[in-house]
């Protein structure tokens, strides 16, 4: 992947946040993607974004690109979640479709697009970046606006849940 313009569109609202792991970037990928979705987003309670509680499988087991799994939320409202792009060690790109929540008012689907880096010294440089493809001009200063007040913070904690988590399995499994 060469860059986040390839997976988000320019013209999408979208939020970038970018962190160090101290995990190489070879032992970082399976990691990552065992890392639970409810404890990486539940940290946090955010008045405009309803807690994921849980996720099923919809096609696979959601290792591979094509395969899907429906997020559930505390206010049984769900959204479909897909891979595009699942290049290890590099790059996943998931896209969010069906969106039941109050979301889908603004924004006719959401993508977001993991870049891992290797750094000196055997550390993972994460760069997430999220956008929304949204339903009109108006609808793109709304979710501006979202984004700035909700969904950046969300971000940044999840960024530093993913954080803890990976640094703490790679420290685990250095024991064994």
């Amino acid at each position: 992947m060469n860059n986040v313009a390839a997976q988000i569109p320019q013209q999408w609202a979208r939020n970038t946040v970018i962190d160090t792991v101290n995990v190489p970037v070879k032992d970082f990928w399976p990691i990552f993607h065992n890392l639970n979705l409810e404890e990486v987003a539940a940290k946090e309670r955010y008045k405009r974004l309803p807690k994921i509680v849980k996720t099923t499988p919809v096609e696979g087991d959601f290792s591979a690109a094509g395969h899907s799994r429906r997020v559930h939320f505390d206010n049984d409202k769900t959204l479909l979640e897909s891979i595009l792009v699942y290049d290890d060690p590099n790059d996943f790109v998931y896209e969010l479709t069906e969106v039941e929540i109050a979301l889908k008012r603004f924004a006719k689907r959401a993508r977001g697009w993991f870049n891992f880096t290797a750094t000196p010294g055997g550390k993972t440089r994460i760069e997430w970046t999220y956008g929304f493809d949204q339903q009109s001009f108006l609808a793109k200063w709304i979710i501006k606006a979202y984004i700035k007040s909700t969904h950046r913070h969300f971000m940044n904690d999840a960024m530093q849940e993913i954080k803890q988590q990976s640094e703490a399995a790679y420290t685990a499994k250095q024991g064994e």
